[in-house]
Formats: C-alpha cells, sequence, structure tokens
C-alpha cells in the first residue's frame, strides 16, 4: 500500500474530485466526513467507508493513500463509523468482515473514552489505579491521589499534594475494565 501522486492534482481538492470520479461507475458516493469519504457498492448494496488520506509530494503535487474500512484503517472517525453503523442496520447487514468489525469498536471505545474525559472537570481528584514510577526516582502506589488541572492530547495534567506537577497517561487513572466492548450487531 503506497502513495499514488500526479502532477495533475495540485490541490487536495482537486485530488479528492478526480478520486471521486474514478471509482463512481462501481460505487455510489454519498458524501465526505472529513478525510472519509462514504459509499455503497452498487453491485451488492453494501456501505462502507475509505479513509482518503492526502499529502504533498513536491510544490503544488498531491498525492493520496485509501484504505477502505474492511481493511482495517489505523485512524479512527467517530462520524464515518455512525454513518457506516447506521447503513448496516438499515440493511440488516453485519460488518463485511473482522477488520470492519475491530475498526467500527475501536471508533466506539474511542468516543466513549473521550466521554468520560469530558466528564473531568478540573479539581477533581484522581486516585492511581497502577503503581508507577516517575524519571526523577519518585514512585507512587495504587491509591495515592493527584488533582487534576486540565487535560491535553489525551495527557492528564496533575498536581500531587506536594505540589508537583505531572503530565500523565489516563491509564493511570481510567480503568481500561470500564469499558468493555459492546458486541457488534445489527437489530433487525
Amino acid at each position: 500500500m503506497g502513495w499514488t501522486s500526479s502532477w495533475e492534482w495540485t490541490t487536495p481538492t482537486v485530488l479528492r474530485r478526480e478520486y471521486v470520479k474514478d471509482i463512481k461507475p462501481v460505487y455510489k458516493v454519498v458524501g465526505w466526513t472529513g478525510s472519509w469519504l462514504k459509499l455503497i457498492d452498487t453491485r451488492n448494496d453494501r456501505p462502507f467507508v475509505v479513509d482518503v488520506m492526502v499529502r504533498k509530494f513536491g510544490h503544488r503535487e498531491y498525492g493520496y493513500k485509501d484504505v477502505a474500512s474492511s481493511s482495517g484503517p489505523c485512524d479512527v472517525s467517530q462520524a464515518a463509523a455512525n454513518w457506516l453503523r447506521r447503513e448496516l442496520a438499515k440493511r440488516n447487514m453485519a460488518p463485511a468482515n473482522d477488520w470492519e468489525a475491530s475498526w467500527l469498536l475501536r471508533c466506539e471505545r474511542m468516543a466513549r473514552r473521550a466521554k468520560r474525559m469530558a466528564e473531568l472537570k478540573p479539581g477533581t481528584v484522581l486516585k492511581v489505579i497502577e503503581d508507577f514510577q516517575c524519571t526523577d526516582g519518585s514512585q507512587y502506589k495504587v491509591g495515592d491521589e493527584f488533582i487534576l488541572e486540565y487535560v491535553k492530547r489525551n495527557k492528564f495534567h496533575v498536581r500531587s499534594k506536594y505540589g508537583c506537577r505531572f503530565r500523565l497517561s489516563s491509564w493511570i487513572f481510567i480503568e481500561r475494565e470500564r469499558y468493555e466492548d459492546y458486541p457488534v450487531a445489527v437489530v433487525a
């Protein structure tokens, strides 16, 4: 899976238009959500999404790499996953394969985690659930308390009871098991 580029694609918009024009005979294009293209296969009426990653290669030359939801993309998109889940339910279809089911599950996990992170407010007392050691040699045990100052890029900025400030992973405070996965199922 490499990148495809051309001098004809002078902007990302031109590239995306050409991409859509090339796939239209076989697929019905529903629309875009960010870099995700929503499609329906006209041969079997199966919905799917494609992550069309765009990159600049040189002066006024762009390229793309496309990864379909059935291929297990690395990126997640809650909007694209919601659309795909809704369309699969309308047609009473299961995910195309394990890759697509896994991707839908990762998107769902991300949404649940983001919701939990949004619930936390500055000043919240967080308790450590995993022992950890800092690079300065200080050690912290399960049950130690920190005060949340803010969350940025999935890192908790906290201070200890002694006033030391830290930027720590959220997994030190939030149990992974609390967010058990929902089964991926389609309701008839």
